[in-house]
C-alpha cells in the first residue's frame, strides 16, 4: 500500500471515523483503523462490532493494498501535520505503516488487515432516500433522551418509524421522552419502516455525511446509511421498544406559555443549588406585584442555601405546585430551540409536556418529582 493525498483531507476523514474505535475493547484490532488503497482512492474504516463507519476520499495511489493503524495515534499524527501540504502513507517491509510529510516521518505499528471486521453486507434491504440536513436535525432533537443505562437495552437507540411520507423518531429513558416527526420528501421503495437505530450510528451521520441526500437501508438486524463518500452500517436493537404512545398525555387542564429567554437563564442559575438534591427544582404559579401571572421557581441546598426566580407566564387553568429535575428540563429546552414554549399538565404527579410554540410536530415529556 502506498498513496499520497492532502494532509487536511486525510485528517478530516480520520476525525470522522476514529470516534468509533475504543480503547476498552478486548479485541486489539478494534482500536485500529483499516486503510485500503484502490485504483484512485482510499477508504478508512472503523468499527466496534456494533457500528461500522467508512469514509472514502481520492488519492494518488502508487500501490494498492491495505493495512491497519492505531486510530487515535494516526489521527494525532495527521493533526500535527495539517499545515505540511501532502502526506505520504505506505507499508514498510517490516509491516509497519510509514507516514511522511515535509520535515516529519512516523512509523506506526500495524496489525494484519485480515483481522479487521470489514463492513457487513445487507441483502435485499428496504430503501428510502432522505434529506441529510433534516435527518440530522431530527436526531439532534431526540438524542438527549436516549437511555445511557445498559440495562435498558431497547432504549439505547432511537425508535425510527417511516410510513411512506412521514419520518418519526422517539427516544426515552423512562424519566423523559422526546418525539419528533416531519413530512419529508423521499425517493425509494419502502412504504413502512420500523426499527431501533443505535444512537452511535444515527449520530455518526452528522460527522460523515457530506451530500444533500442520504440513502437509508434496513434489512433484518442491520441498518445502513450511504452517501457518495461515506457508509455507516449498524446493528439494530432488537429488544421490544416500550409503548411510548401510552406515556403521552392526550389532554391537559393547565397550560403555561413561557419565554425561553426567561426560563432557561432562571433554571441555569438555580441548577447549582438543585443538583445535590437529585436536581430538583420546584414550581409554583402565582401573581406578580402588578397582578400578572408569574411562575416562581425555587431550589434548595442543605449546606449552601436556597434560590428563587420569578418569571412571567401566560397561564391557563388552576394554580399548582410541582417539582422536576432541572437537567431534564434544560436538556429538553436546549433541544427545542425557539423563542417560546408551552408546558402542559393535568396534576403535579402526571407527566409534563413541553412543546415549542413554533413547532407542532415536536414534544418532550418530563416526569415530575415528589415535592
Amino acid at each position: 500500500m502506498h498513496f499520497v493525498c492532502p494532509t487536511e483531507e486525510l485528517a478530516k476523514a480520520a476525525e470522522q471515523v476514529a470516534p468509533v474505535t475504543s480503547e476498552k475493547t478486548p479485541l486489539p484490532i478494534l482500536t485500529n483503523l483499516l486503510i485500503e488503497a484502490k485504483a484512485d482512492s482510499i477508504r478508512l474504516v472503523a468499527s466496534d462490532l456494533e457500528i461500522w463507519v467508512e469514509r472514502r476520499l481520492p488519492a494518488l495511489v502508487k500501490d494498492t493494498g491495505s493495512a491497519t493503524v492505531p486510530g487515535d495515534l494516526f489521527l494525532n499524527v495527521l493533526k500535527s501535520l495539517r499545515n505540511r501540504g501532502d502526506v505520504e502513507v505506505q507499508t514498510a517491509a517490516n509491516g509497519s505503516v510509514k507516514v511522511t510529510a515535509p520535515g516529519s516521518e512516523y512509523n506506526l505499528l500495524s496489525l494484519s488487515a485480515l483481522e479487521f471486521p470489514d463492513l457487513p453486507e445487507i441483502e435485499d434491504p428496504a430503501k428510502i432516500t432522505l434529506p441529510t440536513k433534516q435527518y440530522i436535525e431530527l436526531v439532534e432533537k431526540v438524542a438527549f433522551a436516549v437511555a445511557k443505562d445498559e440495562a435498558r437495552q431497547s432504549m439505547r437507540g432511537v425508535k425510527t418509524e417511516w410510513d411512506g411520507s412521514t419520518l418519526r423518531m422517539v427516544a426515552t429513558d423512562t424519566h423523559r421522552l422526546a418525539k419528533v416527526e416531519a413530512a419529508l420528501p423521499s425517493q425509494g421503495m419502502a412504504d413502512m419502516i420500523e426499527t431501533i437505530v443505535p444512537l452511535k450510528a444515527a449520530q455518526a451521520v452528522s460527522r460523515v455525511a457530506e451530500s444533500e441526500e442520504l440513502d437509508f437501508y434496513i434489512a433484518g438486524n442491520r441498518v445502513k446509511y450511504e452517501t457518495p463518500l461515506a457508509t455507516i452500517v449498524g446493528s439494530t436493537i432488537t429488544s421490544p421498544y416500550p409503548n411510548y404512545q401510552r406515556v403521552i398525555p392526550t389532554e391537559f387542564t393547565r397550560r403555561w406559555q413561557i419565554h425561553v429567554s426567561e426560563l432557561k437563564p432562571a433554571l441555569r442559575t438555580l441548577q447549582p443549588l438543585a443538583v445535590p438534591a437529585a436536581g430538583k427544582v420546584s414550581f409554583e404559579m402565582g401573581k406578580s406585584s402588578d397582578g400578572n401571572d408569574s411562575l416562581i421557581i425555587t431550589a434548595r441546598h442543605e449546606q449552601y442555601g436556597e434560590g428563587r426566580e420569578e418569571i412571567g407566564v401566560v397561564a391557563e387553568g388552576d394554580t399548582v405546585q410541582l417539582a422536576c429535575n432541572v437537567k431534564y428540563l434544560l436538556d429538553a429546552i436546549d433541544a427545542m430551540g425557539g423563542d417560546n414554549l408551552y408546558i402542559e399538565l393535568t396534576d403535579p404527579l402526571r407527566p409534563l409536556v413541553l412543546k415549542p410554540a413554533e413547532d407542532e410536530n415536536y414534544l418532550c415529556i418530563v416526569m415530575p418529582m415528589a415535592l
